[in-house]
């Protein structure tokens, strides 16, 4: 038997992600997650995010009106590779998310969800990932990489 050296080379790359819109009522939609801390295992975790627009404006309650019925966040390990390694995931208006929409600064929308993911976690680090169903599946937004302790 003979081997020949292969002149394909390893190939990799580093990429940055932006997250593609959804326009509601002629605006672009985006989702800016809130710092996440104190994620515990075996404890439903919090997540709380305001719905922006292209410029990073917080949107108020009177300027928009979002339909989450397909909307969904998946919890994904910190260095995950692609969209189809979610851990778990829960429906934005799901009835097993607690989903608080509160009057937080001068009529913001600022959506507080607890997502319950307790039983299915193990200490490290992992990001949430904010999807519209019904935009085959759009990315809105990737909170920071946070940690979950023991």
């Amino acid at each position: 038997m003979e081997y020949k050296q292969s002149d394909h080379k390893p190939v990799t790359s580093m990429f940055t992600l932006d997250t593609r819109p959804v326009s509601s009522t002629q605006r672009t939609i985006f989702v800016q997650f809130h710092p996440i801390v104190g994620w515990r295992v075996g404890d439903d975790g919090v997540a709380s995010f305001n719905y922006v627009n292209a410029n990073n404006e917080i949107l108020f309650m009177s300027d928009v009106t979002i339909e989450t019925e397909m909307d969904w966040i998946g919890l994904f390990k910190a260095d995950f590779t692609g969209l189809d390694e979610a851990i778990a995931y829960n429906w934005v208006s799901s009835p097993y998310a607690d989903r608080e929409d509160a009057d937080a600064v001068d009529g913001a929308l600022n959506t507080q969800l607890a997502i319950m993911f307790g039983n299915l976690l193990c200490a490290g680090h992992y990001c949430l990932v904010y999807f519209n169903g019904e935009q085959n599946l759009s990315v809105l937004g990737i909170s920071e990489p946070f940690e979950i302790t023991c």
